[in-house]
């Protein structure tokens, strides 16, 4: 029998203009259907392919209160290297622009939400590990605030924030010398955070004050990364999950338990809540910045950044999601009924048709739990965290994007939950 092992891990991109709770989702299900998990994670921002050296997969497992294995993948030759053992519990993973360094987040055991090194009730000390690429090599771990929640790093790779969930603050990590500046007190405790393209403003989401409605409330609070203050919340709606940014920094985009909240950030106000039906989980923007694509009840729902009108559904599942370097390709995951197993489904961007559904087999069962693709947008790769007793290992199950073909899986660890591309030969800015 599969046992679906819960999630709250995070793969971010260097900006951090895309974040979320998990790349696993968030929301519940109508009766019968299949939903989302707690906390929605949409698929890291594409940038450009690391110089030098062949492309690694790094791909973050979650054994519980155990070592966190940090696989890595040559995406050449499909073959794992030796892993890598960062802190103990895992919730986060971002990776620098110039991909040479790889930060995970540690401290707490997401399987049940309990600390795996305890300083006090539900409570853990925050590790940020630092990883070369180059070498594949650990730094001298960061102590940051206590159960990390996200993190994510500015444009120009100077800075890392991470978010503490236990402690209502969010810490700044100078990349270059590994030490951490004074924190950033916020009204409530922080889920997820998201860093305009430009690097001055991160957004940060949180659950808002106590309410009586069915949804709650939900805030995002704007900080200033000039001087590391925090701004006036934005009131955004119940059970905030996700945020996403358009590539010119204009608009952040918030999936709530409802709806979809545009904020526009030059004023960092919320604008009209737009309709995609019920449960929304995930987003992606294309890099051209002019569709936002949300999965919900209905499939998945096109939204005009131009008008903040949703256009018609696309028929697909409401899995992972991810989108091609080039924008034309979005692939989906989800179940397909009829094979009575997980697929991925491609979705051409120019017509928004979905193609044939891809279905994916394994002896050992079928549990999509993010997607991932190649800086060159060549291959994508699926996480397979199907979790059995006994702590069966992982699979990443590559699919080449010319032809939709499915490849051999790659063995990894335990409970694969998010994936970086890095460098072997990568080398940080200016060393």
């Amino acid at each position: 029998m599969r046992v679906r092992f819960v999630r709250s891990v995070a793969a971010a991109s260097a900006s951090g203009a895309l974040a979320a709770l998990s790349l696993a989702g968030c929301g519940s299900a109508p009766p019968g259907r299949p939903g989302p998990e707690p906390g929605a994670r949409p698929a890291p921002r594409a940038r450009p392919a690391p110089s030098g050296g062949p492309v690694l997969a790094y791909v973050l497992g979650i054994p519980p209160c155990m070592g966190t294995a940090v696989s890595r993948v040559n995406v050449t030759t499909g073959k794992a290297l030796r892993p890598v053992t960062a802190g103990r519990g895992v919730d986060s993973m971002v990776i620098t622009p110039d991909g040479a360094t790889v930060y995970v987040a540690s401290g707490l055991n997401n399987s049940n939400g309990t600390a795996c090194s305890s300083v006090g009730p539900q409570r853990a000390a925050s590790i940020v590990t630092p990883i070369a690429t180059a070498t594949g090599k650990t730094g001298t771990p960061i102590r940051a605030g206590e159960n990390p929640g996200a993190m994510a790093i500015t444009p120009d790779g100077r800075t890392v924030y991470v978010v503490s969930v236990a402690s209502k603050l969010v810490t700044p990590i100078r990349v270059a010398s590994g030490t951490t500046l004074r924190p950033i007190r916020l009204a409530e405790h922080g889920t997820a955070i998201a860093i305009t393209p430009d690097g001055k403003t991160a957004y940060v989401i949180g659950p808002g004050p106590p309410s009586p409605g069915p949804w709650g409330t939900g805030r995002i609070t704007p900080i200033r990364t000039a001087t590391d203050t925090a701004l006036r919340p934005i009131d955004v709606g119940g059970n905030p999950s996700a945020i996403a940014i358009t590539p010119d920094g204009a608009t952040a985009y918030v999936l709530t338990s409802t709806a979809v909240v545009p904020i526009t950030t030059a004023t960092n106000t919320a604008g009209k809540p737009i309709s995609v039906g019920a449960y929304p989980g995930r987003i992606v923007i294309t890099p051209d910045g002019r569709t936002a694509y949300v999965t919900s009840s209905l499939g998945v729902v096109p939204i005009s950044t131009a008008s903040n009108t949703a256009g018609q559904p696309i028929k697909a599942d409401t899995g992972p999601i991810a989108i091609t370097p080039d924008g034309k390709t979005i692939y989906v995951a989800g179940y397909d009924r009829a094979a009575r197993t997980d697929s991925v489904t491609p979705i051409s961007v120019a017509t928004n048709t979905a193609g044939r559904p891809i279905v994916l087999r394994s002896p050992e069962g079928i549990d999509i739990s993010g997607i991932g693709i190649t800086p060159d947008g060549r291959s994508v790769y699926l996480l397979n965290s199907v979790f059995e007793p006994g702590f069966t290992p992982g699979t990443i199950i590559p699919i080449t994007v010319a032809t939709n073909a499915v490849g051999t899986p790659i063995r990894v660890g335990t409970g694969p939950a998010a994936i970086v591309f890095g460098s072997a030969r990568s080398r940080p800015a200016g060393a």
